[in-house]
């Protein structure tokens, strides 16, 4: 009788195993993802320079927790370039024509919790996704070229690289908003999602400026937050 019952148990038992398994496999997720980031600056009151998109990278890895069917925390760890181009309107002078390209970038390690929220299919599968944004600079470049071309035909170019650390503030906060579309490949799933950035905090930094002449009503506050849409693909095991 006991012999009975200890193989009726070990039978329930490989039975229920891989179906356990299964349970425990759906609990966690680790990810690798990767793309671009079209970054840009946004800049309160608008300036005369004109700001454009600097194409950057970004990825890294993820760990995503089931919460419950269709319902999913994902923690990623990003590296992400931000930053923008700038360009100065062409100025003529009495000497010829000048004009002013700069570029920023900004690097930064990101971290962000998000709650994706997926439609249940078999095949190809929905998502949507919302959540906040911490990002840790971890470097801040400006790099330039001032032009002049005069009337004689002569063209002058200065060029410079620049260290902008001290200018921006450690730390950025922001929100991410996305959507993406993911696909079964055997235990892992591929996906392909883009999500917009919106930068929520002030990074410039003006604590380096020895000029503090200024007047409070002669100084006008400029604020500069960083926005983004990344195109991102990836794994999830």
């Amino acid at each position: 009788m006991k012999m009975r019952m200890a193989s009726v148990a070990l039978l329930a038992l490989l039975v229920a195993a891989p179906a356990m398994g299964q349970m425990v496999e759906k609990q966690i997720y680790f990810g690798i993802k990767g793309g671009v980031n079209m970054a840009n600056l946004s800049v309160d009151p608008e300036p005369d320079e004109d700001f454009k998109s600097r194409m950057g990278i970004v990825g890294g890895a993820s760990l995503s927790f089931v919460i419950s069917p269709g319902m999913t925390l994902d923690t990623d760890f990003l590296l992400v370039q931000r930053g923008a181009k700038v360009d100065e309107k062409e100025v003529e002078a009495e000497d010829g024509l000048y004009s002013l390209k700069n570029e920023i970038k900004l690097s930064y390690l990101s971290i962000n919790p998000m709650f994706r929220f997926t439609v249940q299919n078999e095949g190809m599968a929905p998502y949507f996704m919302a959540g906040p944004e911490i990002s840790f600079l971890l470097s801040a470049n400006a790099e330039g070229e001032e032009r002049i071309e005069y009337h004689d035909g002569e063209v002058e170019v200065e060029e410079w690289d620049e260290d902008i650390k001290d200018y921006v503030k450690s730390t950025d906060f922001g929100l991410n908003f996305g959507a993406g579309l993911q696909f079964p490949s055997g235990n892992s799933s591929i996906f392909f999602e883009a999500r917009y950035y919106l930068g929520l905090s002030d990074i410039s930094d003006d604590s380096g400026d020895e000029d503090d002449d200024k007047s409070d009503d002669e100084e006008e506050d400029e604020k500069i937050k960083n926005t983004g849409i990344y195109l991102i693909a990836g794994i999830r095991f």
